[in-house]
């Protein structure tokens, strides 16, 4: 899902959003290796005579930086815990059981393109809850954006998200001429290679009143992973 409109803001809270949700089952084990980490600098330091304050700065840094992983894993419960169960689960199924989009619809017993509907508005209730407790992306760029590992999840989540997107819209259009061409057949007389030019109005009208009870665009996907 790509957010139109130039609101670049949302976009942004969109894929931290995604982020955090890819890296949500990493994040203890990442931070238990900064501790594995912290532990081997002073122990490092210690034994090579190292200056005490650079030591304790280069501490100090890896301490700020599993402060900061932490926060990420308790913001995004957080965040999970404000959305209906339903979304929930979804977005549960999709980034932390790593499930593909056609594995949650077969759970759901729903088309692929009803997950990606789902999927999109769980993930921007997601975003609005985040925003609303005063962390968006500033915060999240301020507190996470130097980390490597948070980092390169961001940035595979902007990339696969645009990606998503591009695809989404491309069946959709795909859809809708589908939906169109079978409106337009429904029609006796109406040719469906040059929709809704027959001559009879009546069948005009007809074609256009079908299309606009059947059609409508569905949401783009936004998937990572």
């Amino acid at each position: 899902m790509v957010v139109s409109g130039g609101n670049d803001k949302m976009e942004k809270d969109l894929i931290w959003c995604a982020a955090l949700l890819t890296s949500y089952r990493y994040l203890p084990r990442v931070a238990r290796g900064i501790d594995r980490c912290s532990y081997a600098t002073a122990m490092g330091g210690l034994s090579s005579g190292e200056d005490a304050i650079k030591l304790f700065d280069r501490i100090l840094a890896l301490n700020v930086r599993k402060e900061a992983i932490v926060n990420a894993k308790v913001l995004t419960d957080m965040c999970l815990s404000r959305l209906e169960s339903k979304s929930r689960q979804l977005l549960e199924s999709r980034y932390i059981e790593r499930k593909s989009f056609d594995e949650i619809a077969e759970q759901l017993g729903v088309g692929v393109r009803t997950v990606f509907r789902r999927h999109t508005a769980a993930l921007s209730a997601m975003a609005s809850a985040m925003r609303r407790l005063g962390y968006g992306h500033e915060w999240l760029d301020s507190r996470l954006g130097a980390d490597t590992f948070m980092r390169e999840v961001y940035e595979e989540a902007s990339r696969s998200m645009r990606q998503s997107g591009e695809s989404g819209e491309r069946e959709a259009r795909e859809s809708k001429r589908a939906r169109t061409a079978k409106a337009c057949k429904s029609a006796e007389g109406c040719d469906t290679s040059a929709p809704c030019k027959a001559k009879n109005r009546s069948k005009q009208s007809h074609c256009r009143v079908e299309i606009g009870r059947n059609g409508g665009v569905g949401a783009a996907a936004c998937s990572f992973g």
